[in-house]
């Protein structure tokens, strides 16, 4: 999905030399736009089922289970919003600036743990 999106960057990039067509590179960068919250979608979706299989393992923080989870409807719900209702974007936007901490918080706090715990052997 990420090549996807980028591929419609690298697209605009001839529309830079010469004389440029507005309509064009309009129409590649929504294009990106539209791919890259597919592939957010896809991430929520990803991220759900990391929360719930911290969520059942024994050895996994259960407050990173439920970040986690919050972080996957968060990306998943306000992503699915933006393909069901663009007329909504004032306010899908609005909702994506308060949900983004939490977002963020379930990404890094699992990069954090995975750093400092995720795969050692349990001690005893």
């Amino acid at each position: 999905v990420l090549g996807l999106a980028i591929g419609q960057l690298v697209l605009v990039l001839p529309q830079l030399s010469g004389t440029p067509d507005a309509d064009v590179i309009l129409s590649h960068l929504q294009r990106f736009d539209r791919i890259w919250s597919r592939g957010l979608s896809l991430f929520g979706v990803h991220l759900l089922g990391l929360g719930l299989l911290g969520w059942k393992a024994p050895r996994f923080p259960k407050v990173l289970a439920v970040l986690l989870l919050i972080a996957g409807l968060s990306y998943t719900g306000i992503h699915a919003a933006k393909w069901a209702a663009p007329e909504a974007a004032a306010a899908i936007q609005q909702v994506e600036n308060v949900l983004a901490l939490p977002m963020a918080l379930g990404e890094l706090a699992l990069a954090v743990w995975l750093i400092i715990r995720g795969g050692r052997a349990p001690r005893g």
